[in-house]
């Protein structure tokens, strides 16, 4: 918002927001950095519909997508290109995560966590207490921090228990340091002082994947499930309304192992 839109409407009084000023925001970079644009279109969009709900603003939407925009601007998904992550070997992360597991830094306490959980590190970087169930052993991500749009619910093991322990602070982050969650680039800072800067931190859920493949008798839709991927079909996953949570703790707690076997 602030590199983009700020720039075109920051000065102006919401009711003058409108379609040529949305498109002037997007059209420069919807074919380059179509991610960044959907989601800027997206912010637009949610700001647009609060201020709606407040009566501060009474036309359509001209951020909306559906039946608006989308007669405008192509697809982004037929013109958005697939950037794969760098991983690593998974038959490397147990060295990687014992290495990990000397160091004090905060931000190794999380890598270790995204390690284990599978999860997106925007999704650990800012969780919180509350999404922590200790008696069931659950870690429910809401659905507005989710990329699917879809609450997720992850088992948890000793060991993230473990971790979450040793990171307890009075902020209601579950890492945080001076009351705030760490920076988004913590954990990048931290695998280039490692030695290991090639990879990136989203890279371990490949990692995760291909030894899921390779090492457990789960099944693809378990290890789907584990990453919180959408099936391709919108017919399964309209009927798929389990999330094998159960199944899944299996899978995870064998991961767990494998990743500490070093430890």
């Amino acid at each position: 918002m602030r590199d983009y839109a700020y720039p075109v409407i920051g000065s102006l009084t919401i009711d003058e927001i409108n379609t040529p000023l949305v498109l002037e925001i997007l059209d420069p970079i919807w074919r380059t950095k179509t991610e960044t644009a959907t989601r800027v279109r997206q912010r637009i969009e949610k700001i647009l519909d609060g201020a709606t709900v407040e009566g501060l603003f009474d036309k359509p939407n001209p951020a909306r997508w559906k039946g608006h925009l989308s007669h405008i601007l192509p697809d982004p998904n037929k013109i958005r290109t697939v950037k794969h992550q760098p991983s690593m070997r998974y038959q490397d992360v147990p060295a990687f995560v014992a290495d990990l597991r000397q160091r004090e830094a905060l931000s190794a306490r999380l890598l270790e966590f995204v390690i284990l959980t599978a999860s997106r590190q925007s999704e650990a970087r800012l969780a919180v207490h509350d999404e922590i169930d200790r008696v069931n052993r659950i870690w429910t991500i809401p659905a507005s921090r989710m990329k699917t749009n879809r609450e997720h619910r992850v088992p948890l093991t000793d060991r993230m228990l473990e971790i979450i322990d040793e990171c307890e602070t009075d902020s209601e982050y579950l890492f945080a340091e001076q009351g705030k969650s760490l920076s988004i680039n913590a954990l990048r800072m931290l695998m280039k002082r490692m030695g290991v800067g090639e990879y990136t931190p989203h890279g371990f859920r490949s990692s995760f994947r291909d030894w899921c493949s390779t090492n457990s008798d789960s099944g693809f839709e378990v290890f789907e499930r584990a990453l919180a991927h959408k099936h391709p079909s919108t017919t399964v996953n309209a009927y798929a309304r389990s999330d094998l949570l159960e199944q899944r703790r299996v899978l995870m707690q064998e991961w767990n192992d494998f990743v500490t076997s070093e430890c």
